[in-house]
C-alpha cells in the first residue's frame, strides 16, 4: 500500500514489492499471480477497515449523529495511503464493476444495515444514501491535504448528517 501511494500503480514492480516486504519475487507469486491482485488485495483491506469502522459505529450509536462521528473518524485514518491506493484502483478497474463490487460488497452490506438501523432518521432511499456516503468520502479523499483534519471531519460529518437526514426538495 505505500509504495502504491507514494508512486502510483503503474511505477511500482513486483520486485519493488518483494524489496520493501524483504522476501524474493518468488514469494510473492507464491501468492499473486500478477500485480494487480496485489492492489486487489490492498484494496479488500481498506474496505475491511471500513466494514470495521462501521460495525464499531453501530455498537456504539444512539442516532445517526453519533454513528457520523464514529465511523467518520475511523474513515479518514490513513487517509494519505487510503486515498491513493483506492484511486489507483478505480483508474484500473472503473469500467469492470464486478471487480470493485468484489472488494466492496462486505462495506454495501453494512451501509445497508446502518440504512436499516436509522431508516426513521434518515429521509433518503438506500440507493440515494450509498451515493452521498461514497460521493462525500471520495471528496474527502481529494481534499485532505488542503485542509486541517479536524476541518475536514466536521464538514464530512455535517455534510452526510445533512444531506441524509434532510427531505429531499
Amino acid at each position: 500500500m505505500q509504495l502504491f501511494a507514494e508512486r502510483g500503480y503503474q511505477d511500482v514492480s513486483v520486485n519493488d514489492i518483494a524489496s520493501l516486504a524483504r522476501v524474493g519475487k518468488g514469494t510473492i507469486y507464491t501468492y499473486f499471480s500478477e500485480k494487480e491482485e496485489i492492489l486487489e488485495a490492498c484494496v479488500s483491506f481498506i474496505f475491511r477497515s471500513f466494514v470495521e469502522g462501521i460495525k464499531k459505529a453501530l455498537r456504539q450509536s444512539k442516532d445517526v449523529e453519533s454513528f457520523l462521528d464514529t465511523f467518520v473518524d475511523t474513515f479518514l485514518v490513513d487517509v494519505h495511503i487510503n486515498s491513493r491506493v483506492l484511486f489507483a484502483f478505480h483508474r484500473r478497474v472503473h469500467k469492470d464493476k464486478k471487480k470493485y463490487e468484489c472488494v466492496s460488497g462486505e462495506y454495501r452490506k453494512m451501509m445497508e444495515s446502518f440504512y436499516n438501523k436509522y431508516r426513521g432518521e434518515i429521509k433518503v432511499d438506500f440507493k440515494s444514501m450509498y451515493a452521498l456516503f461514497t460521493s462525500f468520502l471520495m471528496a474527502s479523499y481529494l481534499a485532505y491535504e488542503s485542509m486541517e483534519p479536524e476541518l475536514l471531519k466536521g464538514v464530512v460529518k455535517k455534510g452526510l448528517f445533512y444531506s441524509i437526514t434532510s427531505s429531499p426538495k
